[in-house]
């Protein structure tokens, strides 16, 4: 089993497997494009299993006024995603918790005192 928490397993993610990912940069474009498409107008979001928050950045640079939740099981991934959101600091709020554990949400109880339609989850299996 890979143990994403692993601060050296994390950084050779970072350093080097990422960038050898075929196409990372036009998948991420075609997801923007995508949720443009679906949800022109984001308020929020959930990046969940953020990493160094790739994807909530490509997010905030779209709509900039959002505000964003960055949740990953690694404290190093979750670091990486405080420094590299920086420009965004009163829009980004950052969450080290494991989702594969079927009490995370459990953690985010506060989100549901925000109003209506603020947070949402979508096609997340009953129960979860």
């Amino acid at each position: 089993m890979i143990d994403w928490k692993s601060e050296k397993l994390a950084k050779t993610y970072l350093e080097g497997v990422r960038a050898a990912i075929p196409f990372a940069k036009e998948q991420i474009e075609i997801l923007i494009r995508i949720v443009r498409f679906f949800k022109p107008d984001i308020k929020s979001f959930l990046d969940l299993g953020s990493g160094d928050g790739i994807l909530g950045r490509n997010i905030f640079s779209n709509w900039p006024e959002s505000k964003g939740v960055f949740l990953d099981l690694s404290d190093t991934m979750i670091h990486e995603a405080k420094l590299k959101c920086k420009d965004y600091p009163n829009s980004s709020s950052f969450v080290v918790q494991d989702f594969g554990d079927e009490d995370w949400i459990k953690s985010f109880s506060d989100l549901y005192t925000c109003r209506p339609g603020h947070f949402r989850f979508c096609n997340l299996p009953p129960g979860q």
